[in-house]
């Protein structure tokens, strides 16, 4: 079973023209297909990139918010890129993100999740042949774990595995203390608690090799794969109407400019190219086919609530996928400070306490990027709360944590970031997942188009690589690639 390796530190017809009958058939001209794609996230990045690359599609984005991204967002508040949502290419070999980041020529840096230094509640760092010891014992739990679905089901929850496993079990203090954070690891890679998720349901294939972490954040590969695309920013799509004839998409403009924190205001995108939109101004948008790549927090706001519709209303089978799949959440606390004041080597730094309230994994950007900026990462269904509170009270969460590592005397962050996906209204959440006691993927049936106009991409429709910037990558390829088959 391989979860984004956090385990382990714990996817209308073209009209032609009369010519002589010799050479009509040769020599058919077919008009652009106008094809619209709903979200300049991964997945409709790479969707636009692949048709652009074929030949008779007239391509056009429609993005929400004002800047792209979607939830890949390279954020330079700090004065350091820093991402806030996709961080890693999980793997290397045969994983097409790495090959991006060849095109593009984006710097990576090697990530050892096995180079962290953990400490327990008391501030006391443990010795690295306990931590060892501990993992290993931890491995053979996911791997007795995974083995239980004969007994349990392929429905069972990680949770009940888990506890299944170690059921009679009696544990020592410390390896009570050490389960609980790597449970709390593991629901940063999973972004729900363990007993909700599905155990089979979303193993995905991975990739070997090495995990890549851009130090100049995935704004290196999202900004160069848009080059030359027609991004509409700052248009909320409102509804969609579909049939085989073509479809029509209505738009209004965003109404919070501070959204942008990576391209209008910071220049990288002048308005002359990516034209903005006021609040308000509603547009239609009409096309052959359109790929929906909205996030599926977004999908189901729109069946159940304030969000897109679609008209006519999408077949049960679809909307049953939809609600069939969960959102999750995953949150970080990004701080600089004036100085490093903690070990340069690790990767990463981990307390052992109580993982319901804090930040169990640190990233260190010290190690290979030479600057002093910690990254907190929790996962879980109590991040919903938690966003609830100030930014204040989030940075104060994550320096109790750090002066039990590192002193009472270290120094307040000069700046920080806070994420809050699940409260963020164009995300609603930070990644999908199939919940617990589910016999069939419903991620198979979300993938499938309606006739030949309705397409949808992105990680949510990812059946190989769930809950991954690779994987929305890879389904909106695949979308496009479905398109041109239709021609």
């Amino acid at each position: 079973m391989r979860r984004r390796d956090f385990v382990t530190i714990s996817g209308l017809a073209a009209a032609g023209f009369a010519l002589p009958r010799a050479t009509a058939k040769s020599m058919m001209v077919r008009e652009k297909e106008k094809v619209i794609i709903i979200g300049a996230g991964m997945a409709g990045l790479a969707a636009a990139d692949t048709l652009r690359n074929a030949t008779g599609y007239d391509v056009t984005i429609l993005e929400a918010r004002q800047r792209i991204g979607g939830r890949v967002n390279s954020d330079s508040s700090l004065g350091v890129t820093v991402d806030l949502g996709g961080s890693w290419i999980h793997g290397t070999f045969l994983n097409p993100l790495n090959k991006l980041t060849k095109r593009f020529g984006a710097k990576t840096v090697k990530t050892d999740y096995d180079h962290i230094y953990l400490y327990d509640s008391n501030g006391k760092k443990l010795a690295d042949g306990d931590v060892e010891e501990l993992d290993e014992a931890w491995e053979e739990v996911l791997e007795d774990a995974w083995r239980s679905m004969r007994s349990l089901g392929s429905g069972v929850s990680i949770g009940k595995a888990v506890d299944y496993v170690l059921k009679g079990e009696k544990l020592t203090p410390i390896e009570q203390r050490f389960l609980a954070w790597r449970k709390a690891t593991l629901e940063i890679a999973t972004a729900a608690d363990l007993d909700d998720v599905s155990l089979s349901a979303d193993a995905d294939a991975g990739y070997e090799g090495n995990d890549l972490f851009l130090p100049k954040g995935f704004i290196s590969l999202v900004e160069p794969l848009s080059r030359g695309l027609d991004i509409r920013l700052g248009h909320i799509v409102k509804k969609i109407e579909w049939s085989q004839a073509g479809v029509k998409v209505t738009t209004t403009g965003t109404p919070n400019r501070a959204l942008c924190n990576a391209c209008h205001d910071h220049g990288l995108f002048p308005d002359n190219i990516w034209p903005k939109t006021a609040e308000g101004d509603e547009k239609v948008f009409e096309a052959d086919r359109v790929i929906v790549t909205l996030p599926l927090g977004v999908l189901q706001a729109g069946i159940n609530g304030d969000g897109p519709k679609f008209s006519p209303e999408l077949p049960k089978e679809k909307i049953e996928a939809i609600e069939g799949l969960n959102i999750a959440d995953a949150n970080k606390v990004a701080m600089l400070f004036e100085k490093r004041f903690w070990p340069k080597k690790p990767h990463f730094f981990g307390v052992l306490g109580d993982p319901g309230k804090g930040y169990p994994t640190y990233q260190n950007y010290f190690m290979g990027l030479d600057e002093p900026v910690l990254v907190g990462f929790a996962g879980g269904n109590s991040i919903r709360s938690r966003e609830l509170l100030s930014d204040a009270d989030t940075v104060a969460l994550a320096m109790a944590e750090l002066r039990k590592m590192f002193g009472d005397s270290i120094p307040e962050p000069s700046r920080h970031v806070v994420t809050r996906w699940h409260s963020d209204p164009f995300a609603v959440g930070s990644y999908s997942y199939v919940p617990a006691g589910t016999k069939t993927n419903p991620r198979k049936t979300l993938r499938k188009p309606v006739g030949d106009s309705l397409f949808f991409a992105g990680e949510a429709a990812s059946t190989e690589d769930p809950g991954t910037v690779t994987g929305a990558y890879m389904s909106g390829v695949a979308e496009a690639k479905r398109i041109i088959g239709l021609a």
